[in-house]
């Protein structure tokens, strides 16, 4: 096609890099570990944002739709952020062991859920996805069996994700979909991920579904501590081992 072409032509590369170059070397430039630069950094990301959302401020527009520069942003897309569910993968293994209890069969997918959940940087956020676009990975484990991943943009408005991970040896599957939902308090950014988890480990017929913590970002304005956490409830169940659990993720006042 005509944009595959545009994008293999060696003219238009240089022209994208140039245009874009003082934004790029924003985000990989070395920074020092000094606590005047990150103070300093971390401003002015706040100076940045504020100015920029402020400008595409409107009566009715949706959070989601507010675009952030192009320096507070990585270089990654939101949908490849999927593999991080697998960070501690080798846990997948462990589902299909005829040897455990329900209870530490519940244990386990506790452990593979929040082993997932995202740990992001203070000011930065990944690219949103396109309406159709589609993430694959495969995950190789110890046993030699291998875990697939795909995950796709399947709405725009609202934002929709949805996640497929299957081991077929070990008889684990996973399919969630997300929908952020994004609140504003005065110095905060809270983002709930509307949108069930579910968990199905067919050896035993079981299924366990788990809703998400909400992911606060705090000193957005520049005052008090900058920071990413989570907080609320987490609720887990599976009706086959009559198991169930409600995780609270408390914040410190520290």
């Amino acid at each position: 096609s005509s944009i595959q072409s545009a994008w293999t032509s060696p003219s238009f590369r240089r022209a994208f890099a140039d245009q874009h170059k003082n934004a790029f070397t924003q985000i990989y430039q070395p920074q020092t570990s000094t606590e005047s630069t990150n103070e300093t950094r971390t401003q002015t990301i706040l100076r940045t944002v504020v100015s920029h959302v402020i400008s595409q401020v409107a009566k009715g527009k949706h959070l989601s739709e507010i675009r952030l520069p192009l320096n507070v942003q990585q270089p990654i897309s939101a949908l490849e952020k999927s593999a991080r569910a697998m960070q501690c993968g080798e846990i997948v293994t462990q589902f299909s062991s005829l040897e455990i209890s329900k209870e530490d069969r519940f244990l386990n997918v506790l452990k593979f859920f929040f082993s997932g959940l995202p740990q992001e940087p203070f000011g930065q956020k990944p690219l949103n996805p396109i309406l159709g676009e589609v993430f694959r990975a495969q995950f190789k484990h110890k046993d030699g069996s291998k875990s697939q991943l795909i995950s796709e943009q399947i709405e725009i408005s609202p934002p929709t994700s949805a996640i497929h991970i299957s081991n077929p040896i070990h008889g684990f599957s996973m399919t969630s979909f997300a929908i952020p939902t994004f609140q504003l308090s005065p110095n905060a950014l809270h983002i709930q991920m509307k949108g069930l988890i579910q968990i199905h480990l067919n050896k035993f017929n079981e299924i366990y579904s788990l809703t998400r913590p909400v992911m606060t970002t705090s000193g957005i304005l520049g005052i008090g501590k900058q920071e990413v956490y989570f907080s609320g409830n987490v609720l887990v169940n599976c009706k086959e081992s009559g198991l169930n659990g409600i995780i609270e993720f408390a914040v410190s006042d520290d």
